[in-house]
Order: structure tokens, then sequence, then C-alpha cells
């Protein structure tokens, strides 16, 4: 919901009620009727607005996407208007993170891939439980041009021994949520039984 407060008392059949973004008209109530001739076509089906049922001039919008992210005008008044500016910031999660280990470990390059996620993430590594004591190498970030969504990349060159914990998380600031994978002990001990009794045939 995008709040915006009518001046009170509310009079429907007067108000004037624009929601715009600069010159793109989003939804619109005029002299008591919802009037939307001037609709941008990308929100058709997906604002409602409330002027009779709750005396408010909040718009709900729906079918949320990143392209959504804007400011919106409300322009709202009988007979002075008045404007207010909302600015909706959007999020998206991303997919649990896939870590992939080197096809000979424990030395190689260690990959931590997350998708599908807004806005751009940060990748962290922890070698048990501890910030790393050398860097990664850059973070690859790709903008998915259809969807307005991210997919993050990071890469680690390590000699990690079969001791260790390793944990790759990928931080959303926004949603304040961090999704993690780890490598334990006993995935390495899994994939070494696999390698060497692959070999031994």
């Amino acid at each position: 919901m995008l709040p915006c407060p009518c001046m009170s008392p509310i009079n429907p059949d007067q108000l004037y009620l624009y929601w715009q973004i600069q010159e793109t008209v989003v939804d619109a109530f005029i002299n008591g009727e919802a009037s939307r001739s001037y609709q941008d076509r990308m929100y058709h089906n997906r604002t409602k607005l409330f002027v009779r049922e709750n005396s408010t001039c909040s718009l709900l919008l729906s079918q949320l996407s990143v392209k959504d992210e804007k400011t919106y005008e409300c322009h709202h008044g009988s007979p002075d208007i008045t404007r207010d500016d909302v600015s909706l910031l959007v999020a998206a999660n991303y997919t649990s993170p896939v870590l992939q280990v080197p096809s000979e470990q424990p030395r190689g390059h260690y990959t931590c891939t997350a998708t599908g996620g807004f806005p751009e993430a940060t990748i962290h590594w922890l070698l048990d439980n501890q910030p790393l004591p050398w860097n990664p190498k850059p973070q690859q970030s790709v903008l998915d041009e259809s969807t307005g969504r991210y997919n993050v990349t990071s890469t680690l060159a390590a000699n990690i021994s079969q001791d260790s914990t390793l944990t790759c998380i990928v931080e959303n600031k926004r949603l304040h949520v961090n999704l993690s994978q780890t490598l334990s002990k006993a995935d390495s001990f899994f994939v070494f039984l696999l390698c060497n009794c692959f070999v031994s045939e």
C-alpha cells in the first residue's frame, strides 16, 4: 500500500486524485468515480483506490516487480491540490546459494552462486565460522534485463584442509536476510571417499 493522507473531511464527489510517475498516470479518481482513461497500460488491473471505502487517497499496487521501484506522486484535493511523494522500494530474495567444490579437493577454486534476487547482494566467506584471512576474487553480478533481478557469483581460490568448515553467505541488506551454504568436514570426506573409490576401480 502506498500511503497518501487525504485532507479531512473527504467529499468523494468533489475529490481530485491522481497518482502519477512524472507524466505517467498510475491511477485516478475524479468527481466521485475512478477514472482510468489515461492510465498507463503497465498498471492495468494492478491498482485499487479506497476513497469511498476508507476515506483515504492511498493506492494499492499489486503484482509488484523490480520495475515498480520508483517515486510515486499523489496529487489530491478539492479545490486546492496537494502533492505527496512516496518512494517504493522493492526487494526479492535469492535462491539458496549453491557451493561448488573443486574437482581436486581441497586445493582449487570454490564457487558460490545465488540467483534471482534484488537488489544486488554481497557474498561473504567464512572459514571455520571466521572471516577469511585472505580476499576472494572480485564478485561477479549479472543483471537479468528481462526480470530486473541479479545473479551473483563469488569465487575463492584456496587450499582448504579436510578438518575445516567453509561457508558462503549471500547477504540481502534490504531484506535483512542472509542465506548460507556450508561445506563441512563430513562433506569433504564424502567427496574424497567417492573419488578414492572411483580411482581404485
